[in-house]
C-alpha cells in the first residue's frame, strides 16, 4: 500500500489515515540499507516521495546538496510541502512527477531511490531504464520493495486474511507484481545496472501494542475507503458487507495481545 507512480496513470487520493500511516517512515528505517552511501554535498532524487518523511531526512543528511521528492499523488505532494516548511529545510523541493516520464536532464543526480513504487507498474524495465538515465556516472540507485510471499501475521483471522487476499488481487489487475521484491535484480540488470548489491529486511507493523491500534485503525478504514472500497466493488471481488465485516476484524484484531504483522522487504543498491 505505497503511494503510486504507475504505468496506467492511476491517481489515487489518499485518505488522511492513510497519509498519518506513510507519515511514520523514516531515513533509519526504511532507507537504512542507502544511508552508508550517504554523503554531503549529493544530488538526489526521491522517485515516489509520499508525504515525504523519508526524503527530508535524506534532504538533512546531503545537505548542502539538492534534493527533489516526486510523486503522482498531489495529496502526497502537499503534506511533504507543509513538512517541510516545518523542518525549515531548504535544500529540498517537492513536485509532481511520474516516474515513467521524468523531466529532468540525463545524469541529473548522484543517488536516486525509490521506495515501494516500482513493483505496481506493468513495465519495471523501462522505469529502472529512466533511472538509470537521470543518473550520474557513478552514480547509485537505492530501491526498496515489497515481497508479499513474506507477509507475516498472527493470530489467523480468516476475514483479516481476505482483506489481504483482495489487496492482492487488486494489485496483479492493476499490473502489479506481488513478488517484484524477489525479483528486482533481474530487472534493475535488464535495465543496464550490471553491478547490484543486496539486502533483505522485514517491517514489523506491531512492535507496541499502541502501534498495533493504530495499525488495525487504519486497516479497518482502509477498507472502506474509496480507494480500496471501490475497485473491490466494481470488480465484484467482495460486497459491501464483507468490507464492513473485515473492516470489524481489524478493530478486534487490533485489540488481542497476541496480535503480529510484518512486511518482507526486498533492498538493492544497483550501481551505474
Amino acid at each position: 500500500m505505497q503511494g503510486l507512480d504507475d504505468s496506467k496513470n492511476l491517481k489515487i487520493e489518499f485518505s488522511s489515515d492513510a497519509l498519518d500511516f506513510f507519515a511514520d517512515r523514516r531515513a533509519a528505517t526504511h532507507a537504512k540499507f542507502l544511508l552508508p552511501f550517504i554523503n554531503s554535498g549529493l544530488r538526489l532524487l526521491d522517485c515516489g516521495c509520499g508525504p515525504g518523511t523519508i526524503t527530508l531526512d535524506l534532504a538533512e543528511l546531503v545537505s548542502p546538496g539538492k534534493v527533489i521528492g516526486i510523486d503522482i499523488s498531489p495529496a502526497q505532494i502537499e503534506v511533504a510541502k507543509s513538512l517541510q516548511i516545518q523542518r525549515k529545510l531548504r535544500n529540498i523541493r517537492f513536485e509532481l512527477g511520474d516516474v515513467n516520464k521524468l523531466k529532468f536532464p540525463s545524469e541529473s543526480f548522484d543517488i536516486v531511490f525509490a521506495h515501494g513504487v516500482i513493483e505496481y507498474l506493468e513495465d519495471p524495465i523501462h522505469a529502472f531504464k529512466e533511472l538509470h538515465r537521470v543518473l550520474s556516472k557513478d552514480g547509485i540507485l537505492a530501491v526498496r520493495h515489497a515481497d508479499w510471499g513474506g507477509f507475516l501475521l498472527a493470530p489467523e483471522n480468516d476475514d483479516v486474511e481476505l482483506f489481504f487476499d483482495l489487496f492482492r488481487q487488486l494489485m496483479v489487475h492493476d499490473g502489479g507484481n506481488l513478488s517484484f521484491g524477489r525479483n528486482q535484480i533481474s530487472y534493475l540488470r535488464k535495465a543496464g545496472f550490471n553491478k547490484v548489491q543486496v539486502s533483505a529486511s522485514y517491517d514489523c507493523w506491531t512492535p507496541s501494542p499502541d502501534i498495533t491500534q493504530k495499525v488495525a485503525v487504519y486497516m479497518a478504514s482502509h477498507c472502506l475507503s474509496n480507494e480500496f472500497m471501490k475497485p473491490v466493488l466494481e470488480l465484484k471481488l467482495a460486497d459491501k458487507s464483507t468490507l464492513e465485516k473485515i473492516s470489524e476484524a481489524f478493530l478486534e484484531w487490533g485489540k488481542n495481545p497476541d496480535a503480529f504483522a510484518a512486511e518482507a522487504w526486498a533492498e538493492a543498491i544497483a550501481f551505474k
